[in-house]
C-alpha cells in the first residue's frame, strides 16, 4: 500500500512539473531542475549498486578494456547529464523561455 502511494506521488510529481513546463511558469523551472537532479540521483545509485553481477569477459585484457570502457561512458553520461540540467535550470534559452509569459487565446 505504501509503495502504491509513493509510486502515485512520484507520477504526480512528474505529471505537474510537466504541466508547469508547459505553462511557463518559473515553478517548473525549478521543479524540472529537481526532477533531473533525481533522475541523475537515481542513476548513478543504479550504477554503483547493481541488481545483478555485470557478465565481464573471460579474459583478464577484455575485462580491462570492458571496465574502462564502461567507465569513461558513465562519466561521460554523467557530465552530459549535468550540462543538461545547467541547460535547462539557468541557460539563457532557459531563463528567456520561463520569462515571458505565454500569450492567451
Amino acid at each position: 500500500m505504501g509503495r502504491t502511494v509513493l509510486t502515485l506521488v512520484a507520477i504526480a510529481f512528474v505529471a505537474w512539473t510537466i504541466v508547469l513546463i508547459s505553462r511557463r511558469s518559473p515553478f517548473g523551472r525549478w521543479f524540472g531542475s529537481l526532477l533531473l537532479v533525481l533522475i541523475l540521483a537515481g542513476l548513478i545509485y543504479v550504477a554503483l549498486n547493481p541488481h545483478s553481477p555485470a557478465s565481464l569477459p573471460s579474459s583478464d585484457a577484455e575485462r580491462a578494456g570492458y571496465l574502462i570502457g564502461y567507465a569513461m561512458g558513465q562519466a561521460l553520461a554523467i557530465g552530459l547529464f549535468l550540462v543538461l540540467i545547467w541547460r535547462f535550470g539557468f541557460g539563457r534559452a532557459s531563463r528567456a523561455f520561463f520569462g515571458r509569459s505565454h500569450a492567451t487565446p
